[in-house]
């Protein structure tokens, strides 16, 4: 081989590795990212502050003080607040598929009593009301980044600036998630959820050839999770701020919305092509703008990850004196005096029935049915995902088109509506 053969061979040989270092990665290798990272903690504990504050209603702000223990399935979350009515305590746990609270602190000063309640049928706190730590690892709006994947089946990679952006999306629901890496791939910086026009909607046939680009284009942001601040602990890299922005449609945009609504209550067969043409414009093309954000604010030194917790640290220990409601067994008590009746007994005694217990179970008339296992059912999860999803409704035998019709005038910021019924519950 003569001297030009070699050098033209080298350069090739280095132009072929220069291509490959800067080749972009695959759609597999980022899903394989994502799972490893789901993978990479089995337990977490944390004290955390949650801010939240309202683009321009007051109703929306809150600063509570919460902490959280999570060990693969089961977890519990205590939050602490004050809105000028006392300090008051609520914890959650779900241990073993069974949510159990207890409400304690000045609950105790306005109830007479702490209660308990064992056995929701739903979670009590819906899914997206507040920031869960979970979703340093991708859990989002009550699923876990596997269940996304499987859920979401399409998958996109592409590059902007410094980082690299791995979508999953759905052409029959719209929904899309972006997930953005940063450079190394040593974490994700954010993550966007919403939706786009899936190919399955049958929204672009109703629109004119000028607006189909456009809307084909677009992908209309519902939340947007940023993390900053990051700490390796426990050879885990965490941020210990997590921020999320809600968006919604603006003033104009919203007014015309439940205009549109409106009508179409009164009179369902209004429902005209231009109607449908009108609705699909304003959520893909119309003005929005951020409605509320929330911050997570981790208190240093409170992370623990992959360390050991016991199931006893997860699960209630009703102190002395507390009323209990207990859906599973069907009985209502208070702990260390009153006897263990039937809940229907307690019904029919009334004022009969011990005070506190009887107080109890009127308080907690419109709590869930008994739960017959500890096992999630999927009417759990069914009611459960009403609350969560915010533009997918559940099927119920129309068309993609007419789903997405009904999802679009009805699920204007429902994770924003979660926390504002939460709070205002939190106040009675």
């Amino acid at each position: 081989m003569n001297r030009l053969s070699l050098t033209f061979a080298c350069c090739t040989i280095f132009v072929m590795l220069q291509c490959s270092a800067y080749a972009m990665p695959s759609a597999d290798f980022f899903e394989d990212l994502l799972l490893a990272r789901d993978s990479e903690s089995k337990s977490f504990r944390a004290n955390y502050q949650i801010k939240q504050t309202g683009n321009d209603d007051e109703s929306y702000n809150l600063e509570e003080n919460h902490s959280a223990l999570f060990f693969e399935d089961d977890y519990r979350i205590s939050r602490q607040y004050d809105y000028s009515d006392g300090v008051k305590i609520e914890i959650l746990a779900y241990v073993a598929g069974v949510y159990s609270t207890f409400l304690t602190g000045d609950h105790v000063n306005e109830r007479s009593h702490a209660a308990g309640i064992i056995g929701w049928k739903d979670r009590p706190i819906p899914e997206g009301a507040y920031l869960d730590p979970r979703i340093i690892w991708g859990h989002f709006q009550g699923k876990s980044v596997r269940k996304w994947l499987e859920r979401l089946d399409r998958r996109s990679v592409r590059q902007e600036e410094d980082a690299y952006i791995f979508s999953i999306s759905s052409d029959e629901s719209g929904e899309r998630i972006d997930y953005h890496f940063s450079p190394d791939f040593g974490h994700i910086d954010a993550l966007l959820y919403g939706y786009h026009a899936g190919e399955k909607m049958g929204v672009l046939e109703h629109l004119d050839a000028s607006k189909k680009e456009a809307v084909r284009r677009q992908f209309i942001v519902n939340e947007a999770v940023s993390f900053e601040d990051f700490e390796t602990i426990d050879s885990v890299s965490i941020p210990t701020l997590v921020t999320r922005g809600v968006y919604g449609p603006a003033k104009q945009e919203a007014s015309r919305r439940s205009a549109i609504s409106g009508r179409l209550q009164a009179n369902p067969e209004s429902l005209d092509s231009a109607t449908i043409k009108e609705i699909i414009e304003l959520n893909f093309l119309g003005s929005r703008e951020l409605i509320m954000q929330q911050e997570m604010v981790f208190t240093p030194n409170s992370i623990k990850v992959n360390q050991p917790i016991a199931v006893e640290e997860i699960a209630i220990e009703f102190p002395e004196g507390t009323s209990v409601r207990d859906n599973i067994a069907g009985i209502g008590y208070k702990v260390g005096e009153s006897p263990r009746l039937p809940l229907a007994e307690l019904a029919k005694r009334g004022a009969d029935a011990p005070a506190e217990v009887a107080a109890a179970v009127q308080e907690n008339d419109e709590a869930p049915d008994v739960q017959s296992s500890g096992a999630n059912s999927e009417e759990n999860e069914k009611a459960s995902a009403a609350v969560r999803r915010d533009d997918t409704p559940k099927g119920n035998g129309r068309s993609g088109l007419m789903r997405y019709i009904v999802a679009a005038l009805g699920c204007v910021i429902i994770g924003l509506s979660i926390v504002r019924l939460t709070k205002s519950k939190t106040r009675e």
